[in-house]
């Protein structure tokens, strides 16, 4: 494969997520913070890089999303150009988990 290859690929997204003008590819990633009164977290990706995100950023409706769950997640980029984690979707090794209700 050569990188004109790679680049020719569609970019990838969460799995039920829908591809929105500004998302970067996918990371996988663990949440590590997660304020409930606040509705925002922090995800870091594998490649040890931090990325904030609010909880309308949680796919499925879910506004409530637990410290230590492994997500797929997209990059968007916010005012100013900072990168916020997108679109997530919690994932087991059996497959996507199903998204929480909030109630």
């Amino acid at each position: 494969m050569t990188s004109s290859d790679l680049t020719a690929q569609p970019p990838v997204v969460a799995p039920g997520a829908a591809l929105r003008p500004g998302l970067l590819r996918s990371r996988v990633g663990e949440v590590v913070a997660f304020d409930v009164d606040a509705g925002l977290g922090q995800v870091v990706s594998f490649e040890g890089e931090t990325y904030p995100f609010h909880c309308t950023a949680i796919a499925g409706g879910a506004r409530v999303i637990e410290v230590g769950a492994k997500v797929v997640f997209s990059l968007l980029a916010f005012h100013g150009g900072e990168l916020q984690a997108s679109d997530l979707v919690e994932y087991s090794r059996r497959g996507p988990a199903r998204a929480r209700s909030s109630h």
